[in-house]
């Protein structure tokens, strides 16, 4: 089973063109000025387990963090199996620089399922926001949700939803 787990100031954004590829280029020649708000951390285990972190950037307590994960699972070219969760991890209170776990993936059971991750966030400055993934073959990788421009991340799709 899952469960819960906060880090406090473990990851460190680092723009694309900061960034060096294998062959030790820059990963992007685009200057990114932006700054990411709210962003995807996806950290490799030993035990073939991937934990996924939501690393909260936007300098205020976000009240409320849900996730639940979504996706498919194909048997053959006919037939697909939907793979939808509620939510599996629920905090309060996430603290600025606070990273929280909303998914985690096993690499050999995971591996030829398409998968996204669905949160539903609370907070005074973005109000009742939902935000969803792309689904990605093995799951989510490390990605932008929000922009500090409050434009949404490139695999990401921001909206309001109302909690009652």
């Amino acid at each position: 089973m899952s469960k819960q787990k906060r880090v406090k100031d473990q990851f460190k954004w680092t723009p694309p063109h900061e960034q060096k590829g294998r062959f030790g280029f820059p990963l992007s020649d685009k200057v990114e000025e932006r700054k990411p708000l709210l962003w995807l951390v996806r950290t490799s285990a030993e035990n073939m387990v991937d934990d996924v972190f939501l690393v909260n950037l936007t300098g205020e307590i976000l009240d409320m963090v849900a996730a639940g994960n979504t996706g498919f699972q194909s048997i053959d070219d006919d037939e697909q199996i939907n793979l939808i969760s509620g939510s599996r991890f629920v905090y309060e209170n996430v603290e600025p620089n606070e990273a929280v776990k909303v998914e985690e993936y096993d690499g050999i059971l995971d591996y030829d399922s398409m998968l996204g991750i669905t949160l539903y966030i609370k907070s005074k400055k973005l109000g009742n926001i939902q935000i969803g993934t792309d689904v990605d073959k093995g799951g989510v990788k490390s990605m932008v949700l929000l922009w500090d421009t409050g434009e949404s991340g490139k695999k990401a799709g921001v909206s309001e939803w109302d909690d009652d």
